[in-house]
C-alpha cells in the first residue's frame, strides 16, 4: 500500500505484495540454473554428445540471463519484505529492479526461442546406456517448456494486475469498472436489457466512488486491513472483559463489612465499549467516525450475560470468549434491568415462521443445512411426493419434468411442512423482471396466509443489495391506497424527502406487489371480498434480502389494503429504512438479530466507522503485509503493543492527511446521501439472540457450540454499535443457523432454561425431517 506505480500507471498490486510472485519466480531459477549447468556438463563430458558445441550459445546465453533475474528477483524479495504498510519509502527501490527484471526476462525469451528451435531441428545425440534417467534431450525439453510456462505465467500476472481504469478517485473510472465487470457477466443478456445494464452500471460506480474512492488501497491491502481491524477489536473485546470482570470482584470485596465502596471505571479506562480508535489516538490523526454521534456504544450492545450471577459463564473457554467479555461489562454497566428476555410464546411464533423464510429458499440451502440426508430425503420425502409432482400432468396435459423447479417446490415445501394444497404458488427465479422468488401458503395452525420472500441467493441478488441509494418513501408509505391501485415509481430522495429507503430493495418491493396483483392469489385468497380465507392474518416475512424486501411490502400493505398483518424480518439489512418509519411499524413487524451477523449492522454509518478502522489500523501498523499475513496463518497470539505503534507515524501522516481531504470534499449528491443513509436502522421492534459463550463439542466430527439468550433492545443500539468483526459474522447470518437456534430457545424456554446452545452443523440435525408438520414442531 499504496498501489505499485510502474510504467506511469497504478497497478492492481502493491509493492509489499512483490515477494509473493518475486519468491517463487527466484526459487525456479535457482533450480532452473543448477540443471542448466548440470546440463552443460553432462554433453560436454567423456561421452560428448554430437553437436554440443551449438548449444554453447543458446544455453550459455539463457543461463546468463537466467542468473541475472534470479539476484534481480532475490533483491526483489529482501526489499518488498521491508517496512510495515504505509513504508514505501524503503521499497522505492523496487520500480527499478522490476524495469531491469523486464530486460532480463526478454533476453530469456530470446534465447529460449533459439534453444527451442535448435533442440527440434538439430537435438544433441548423445549415447545413453539402456535404463539411464539422465538423459540430455529429454532433460533439455523439460527445462525449455517449464521455462516457457513460467514466462507464460508471469505474462498472465502481468494481464491480472493491470489496472485499466487507475484514478481510485474519479467516479468515471468507478463506472467504467463496472462497466466492463457488467458485460462480463451478463455478456448473454438481450438487447433490451443493455440500456438496464449500464444504467446499474452507473449507480454501482457512484456508490463505490462515494464509498472507497478515498484512499488508495489494493485488494490484498483491503484483505489485511481488515484482518488487523478484526484482531485489534478483539483484544478490545477481551481487555474490556478483564477489566469488567476485575470490576465485578471489586464490587464484591466492597460488600465486605468495613471495605471501602467501589468506584465503577470510565469506560475510557476499562476499554468497555469504547470505538476501536479512541479519541486519544484518533484526535490527534484528525480522523474518526463521520457520524460522531454513532462513534461508540457505551453500553456494550455486542454481548450479554447469561443469568445475574458473576463468573464466567461456563460455555466460555478457558482463555476466555469474547462473548464472556461483552456480558461482563454489559452486567457491569447495569443493563440487565433495561434489556428484557423475550418469553417462549414469541420465541416460538419466531421459529415458526423462520420456517417459512427458510423454504423460500429451495433445495440449494436445504441440502446445505442437511448435507448427509437431504437429497434422499427431497427424492424420497412425503411418501416420494418430487416424483409425483413431476408425474402429475402440467397445464392438464404434459408431465412437469423441470427438475430444478420441482427440486425447490419440494425442499419449500418439506422445510415449511406443508402440503401441496397448502402452497397456494410460487414464483421462481428469474420468471419476472426485479421480482424476488416468493411464494404464498396457508397456515391453518395459526390461520394466516403466509408470503415468504427469498434472500440472497444469485448474482442479481447481490447487484440488488450493493443498490444502497436512499429511495424516496413518502407516497409508498401514504394512506388511501387500493389494492387495485397503482403502485408508486421509485424516486431517489432529495433534501426535502421526508422518509427514505435502500434504492435496490425498494425496486424489487415494488416488482413484488405488482407480480401479486397480477396474478391475482393474494386478492382472492384473502383481500377480496369474497375471498376463500377472509378474516385470517397476513404474515409477510423473509430472511437477509428477503426480509427487507418483506419490510417494505409489508409497509405498502399496512397503511390500508391490509392494516392486521404481521412481518416478521429475519436479519434484514441494516440499511433498510429511516428509523423513524422503522420505529412506526413497532406494532406490526419484528425483527431478529442473531449474534454477531453484519448485515443488520451494516448501514452507510457503520461502514464509513469500519473503513476509518481498517484505515487507522493499516497506519499505526507496525509489522510487514506478509509477515501479519504469516502470523494470521500460524494463529499467532497477538497483543496490541505487537500489531500497531501508539500513535499514526510520521512516514503515514502524508497519507492521513489526503484521506482527511478525500473525505471533506463532498458534493451535493453525497451530502444527501448521507443526509439520509445517515438515519437508517432496523425497522420494527428489535429481537436479538445474543451470544454468552461457546464450548468445544467433542464427538466423531467435533466443533463447537455456541449459546444464546433472547432479548429485546432498541434498534438504535444496533445501529450504534457497529460492525463487530469476527469469524462468527457469516456464520451467525446463516439461515439454517437461525432457524435450529430459534427452534432449540422456545423449546428450552419452555422448560424454564433462559438460554440454547446449538453447534456449527445445527441446520442438520434441526430441519425437520422430511414429512415434518409445523404442529409437531410446536409441540416439541
Amino acid at each position: 500500500m499504496p498501489a505499485l506505480r510502474v510504467f506511469g500507471r497504478r497497478w492492481l498490486i502493491a509493492s509489499d505484495d512483490i515477494p509473493i510472485p518475486a519468491g517463487f519466480l527466484a526459487i525456479f531459477r535457482f533450480i532452473w540454473c543448477g540443471l542448466l549447468v548440470g546440463w552443460l556438463i553432462s554433453i560436454h563430458g567423456p561421452k560428448e554428445c554430437t553437436g554440443a558445441w551449438q548449444y554453447n550459445v543458446a544455453a550459455g546465453g539463457l543461463l546468463g540471463f537466467f542468473l541475472a533475474s534470479f539476484a534481480l528477483e532475490t533483491a526483489m524479495t529482501i526489499i518488498g519484505l521491508r517496512g510495515s504498510i504505509f513504508e514505501t519509502s524503503k521499497r522505492r527501490r523496487l520500480p527499478l529492479l522490476i524495469y531491469l527484471d523486464i530486460v532480463a526476462v526478454t533476453g530469456q525469451i530470446a534465447f529460449n526461442a533459439y534453444c527451442t528451435r535448435l533442440l527440434y531441428t538439430e537435438p544433441p545425440q548423445c549415447e545413453v546406456e539402456p535404463g539411464e534417467l539422465w538423459q540430455p534431450a529429454q532433460v533439455l525439453k523439460g527445462l525449455v517448456w517449464s521455462t516457457w510456462a513460467v514466462l507464460a505465467g508471469s505474462l498472465l500476472l502481468l494481464a491480472l494486475t493491470y489496472n485499466l481504469y487507475p484514478d481510485y478517485k474519479a467516479v468515471e473510472s468507478w463506472e467504467r469498472r463496472w462497466s466492463a465487470m457488467a458485460h462480463c457477466c451478463f455478456c448473454c443478456i438481450s438487447n433490451h436489457e443493455k440500456g438496464r445494464r449500464e444504467d446499474l452500471a452507473a449507480r454501482l460506480g457512484r456508490i463505490f466512488a462515494l464509498m472507497f474512492g478515498h484512499i488508495d488501497m489494493t485488494a490484498s491491502d483491503i484483505v489485511v486491513s481488515f484482518a488487523l481491524a478484526m484482531t485489534l477489536q478483539k483484544l478490545r473485546r477481551r481487555g474490556s472483559a478483564r477489566a469488567a470482570r476485575a470490576g465485578s470482584l471489586q464490587m464484591t470485596a466492597a460488600a465486605l463489612p468495613g471495605a471501602e465502596p467501589y468506584r465503577a471505571p470510565s469506560p475510557s479506562s476499562s476499554g468497555a465499549g469504547a470505538p476501536l480508535m479512541d479519541g486519544t489516538r484518533t484526535g490527534e490523526g484528525g480522523i474518526g467516525p463521520r457520524f460522531q454521534g454513532a462513534s461508540a456504544a457505551p453500553t456494550g450492545v455486542g454481548g450479554g450475560s447469561p443469568g445475574s450471577g458473576a463468573g464466567p459463564s461456563p460455555w466460555s473457554d478457558s482463555e476466555g470468549s469474547d462473548d464472556e467479555g461483552l456480558a461482563a461489562a454489559d452486567e457491569e454497566a447495569g443493563l440487565q434491568g433495561q434489556r428484557l428476555r423475550v418469553d417462549a410464546e414469541t420465541l416460538q411464533e419466531a421459529s415458526h415462521y423462520m420456517s417459512y423464510a427458510f423454504a423460500a429458499y429451495g433445495y440449494l440451502l436445504y441440502l446445505w443445512g442437511k448435507p448427509a440426508t437431504g437429497v434422499l430425503e427431497l427424492c424420497c420425502g412425503r411418501s416420494c411426493g418430487l416424483a409425483m409432482n413431476m408425474l402429475r400432468p402440467s397445464r392438464g396435459v404434459l408431465p412437469d419434468l423441470r427438475v430444478i423447479t420441482n427440486l425447490n417446490r419440494e425442499a419449500t415445501l418439506q422445510a415449511a411442512g406443508l402440503s401441496t394444497e397448502d402452497l397456494l404458488f410460487v414464483r421462481y427465479e428469474a420468471e419476472k423482471p426485479n421480482v424476488l422468488p416468493y411464494f404464498l401458503a396457508l397456515d391453518h395452525a395459526m390461520q394466516t396466509v403466509v408470503l415468504a420472500i427469498r434472500g440472497s441467493l444469485s448474482l442479481d441478488d447481490v447487484v440488488r443489495d450493493l443498490l444502497i441509494e436512499p429511495a424516496s418513501l413518502d407516497s409508498w408509505i401514504s394512506s388511501g391506497k387500493e389494492w387495485h391501485g397503482v403502485i408508486p415509481e421509485i424516486a431517489m430522495a432529495e433534501r426535502n424527502t421526508e422518509a427514505s429507503g435502500h434504492a435496490g430493495i425498494l425496486e424489487a418491493a415494488r416488482a413484488t406487489l405488482m407480480d401479486l396483483q397480477e396474478s391475482g392469489y393474494l386478492w382472492s385468497t384473502l383481500l377480496g371480498p369474497e375471498a376463500t380465507h377472509r378474516g385470517w392474518q397476513l404474515v409477510v416475512t423473509g430472511h437477509s434480502l428477503g426480509a427487507g424486501c418483506a419490510f417494505l411490502v409489508g409497509l405498502y400493505l399496512s397503511q390500508s389494503i391490509c392494516p392486521g398483518l404481521k412481518c416478521w424480518a429475519f436479519s434484514p439489512p441494516g440499511g433498510l429504512a429511516s428509523a423513524s418509519v422503522g420505529a412506526s411499524a413497532k406494532a406490526w413487524c419484528t425483527t431478529v438479530v442473531c449474534g454477531k451477523e453484519w448485515i443488520p449492522r451494516l448501514t452507510a454509518q457503520s461502514f464509513d466507522r469500519l473503513r476509518d478502522e481498517m484505515v487507522l489500523a493499516a497506519l499505526r501498523c507496525r509489522l510487514p503485509k506478509l509477515a501479519f499475513g504469516w502470523g494470521v496463518l500460524r494463529r499467532r497470539a497477538w497483543t496490541e503493543a505487537d500489531l500497531v505503534l501508539p500513535e499514526v507515524p510520521p512516514h503515514a501522516r502524508p497519507v492521513l492527511n489526503e484521506y482527511r481531504k478525500s473525505l471533506a470534499r463532498r458534493g451535493e449528491l453525497e451530502d444527501s446521501f448521507y443526509d439520509h443513509a445517515s438515519s437508517f436502522a432496523a425497522p420494527g421492534q428489535v429481537m436479538w439472540l445474543q451470544s454468552v459463550g461457546s464450548a468445544p463439542r467433542k464427538g466423531w466430527r467435533p466443533g463447537r457450540s455456541h449459546e444464546y439468550r433472547a432479548v429485546w433492545i432498541d434498534a438504535e443500539d444496533l445501529s450504534s454499535e457497529g460492525i463487530i468483526l469476527s469469524g462468527r459474522m457469516m456464520a451467525d447470518h446463516m439461515p439454517d443457523h437461525l432457524l435450529a437456534l430459534l427452534r432449540k430457545m422456545a423449546r428450552r424456554l419452555q422448560h424454564s432454561h433462559s438460554t440454547a446452545a446449538v453447534d456449527d452443523r445445527a441446520g442438520e440435525s434441526v430441519l425437520p425431517h422430511a414429512g415434518g408438520s409445523h404442529d409437531r414442531e410446536r409441540g416439541g
